[in-house]
């Protein structure tokens, strides 16, 4: 096993050889880095783990789709990877009615500075002996600004602006938290506070998500002309994919971890093959059961704790399954095939 105390153990192919990528934002962009140069370096990855931005390298490394990732028009080299990670809508508006809110309230400090300015230049050319441009200049630029001054001009119109822009921002902010709290009453149990309904994550990664889930489907589907699905479909299908070429060339076990907010505990997605499967799944669940997924089918009990869904076909002596327990540990590292 290749590790920190080992580490001039050399690669061989009779070494199962895992790759586990995490992170979080952009570093799926490293990932499809990393995962590219393994390729050109002949590296055999017989499993692929992902978790956070990790899971969408490991869901395509593993039905040989690492191209997709790093190819010129591939997901993070395409011209909309700029826009992947966005502020949240009512963030975007709150922040932009904050701007114009400052500009506008900075218009009367704009005014006297420029007043300033015309007044310096006015005793300049008073100096060289024009006095009567520089009266005729900063004489109209006084009349000028006293009108904007008037009580019925600026003081008036100012405030109205700057509290309209800084109402515009809260209105945004409350439509978010409306959202948020309809939002978390169909799909979570758990019951967050004013402050993270408020803010709560500034980025928004539904661009990524879309595209990844696009860009999946079309690796999936190949050359036939078939709308994409929807995501539990797709899910289906890709572990169907994955289920019948696994072992082929090209074609990595998988391990995928996610978060439970719900459960606040992480759920783990795994498709192994039969001769490291018993050991994987066949630790025992310390509750004993699954969390049902909206919109997959209905698990069947398993021995030993796990929980196989129903409709997932298992080919090539492969079986899709959620761990109910914790996500082990797992280390980058090279570990001798079981005989």
């Amino acid at each position: 096993m290749i590790t920190p105390d080992s580490p001039d153990r050399q690669y061989s192919t009779r070494l199962r050889t895992a790759l586990v990528l995490t992170g979080s934002g952009t570093s799926g962009a490293y990932h499809a880095g990393v995962l590219r140069a393994l390729h050109e370096a002949g590296v055999k990855i017989d499993l692929v783990a992902g978790r956070g931005a990790g899971t969408i390298g490991a869901l395509f490394a593993a039905v040989d789709g690492g191209a997709r990732l790093w190819e010129d028009k591939g997901l993070w080299r395409s011209a909309s990877a700029a826009t992947f990670y966005g502020w949240r809508a009512p963030l975007r508006v709150a922040g932009w009615a904050l701007v114009v809110a400052a500009v506008v309230f900075a218009i009367p400090l704009a005014l006297l500075a420029v007043a300033v300015m015309v007044g310096v230049v006015g005793l300049v050319l008073t100096l060289v002996g024009l006095g009567g441009s520089g009266a005729v200049l900063t004489g109209g630029f006084s009349r000028w600004v006293e009108a904007q001054f008037d009580p019925a001009a600026l003081p008036t119109v100012i405030p109205r602006l700057v509290l309209f822009a800084l109402l515009v921002g809260v209105a945004a902010l409350g439509v978010g938290v409306t959202l948020e709290s309809v939002r978390a009453r169909v799909r979570r149990r758990t019951r967050r506070g004013l402050l993270w309904r408020l803010i709560g994550a500034p980025l928004s990664s539904r661009a990524i998500v879309e595209r990844s889930a696009t860009e999946l489907w079309n690796l999936i589907r190949g050359a036939a002309p078939v709308a994409a699905p929807p995501p539990g479909e797709l899910a289906k299908k890709y572990v169907e994919l994955l289920a019948d070429n696994l072992g082929q060339p090209g074609f990595r076990e998988v391990l995928v971890t996610v978060h439970d907010m719900d459960g606040r505990r992480d759920l783990v997605f795994a498709m192994l093959g039969a001769a490291h499967r018993p050991r994987f799944f066949g630790r025992p669940g310390a509750a004993g059961t699954a969390p049902r997924v909206p919109g997959t089918p209905s698990p069947t009990k398993a021995p030993m704790g796990t929980t196989r869904w129903n409709g997932w076909p298992a080919a090539n002596g492969a079986t899709a399954r959620w761990a109910p327990w914790a996500a082990p540990t797992v280390a980058a590292t090279k570990a001798p095939s079981p005989a």
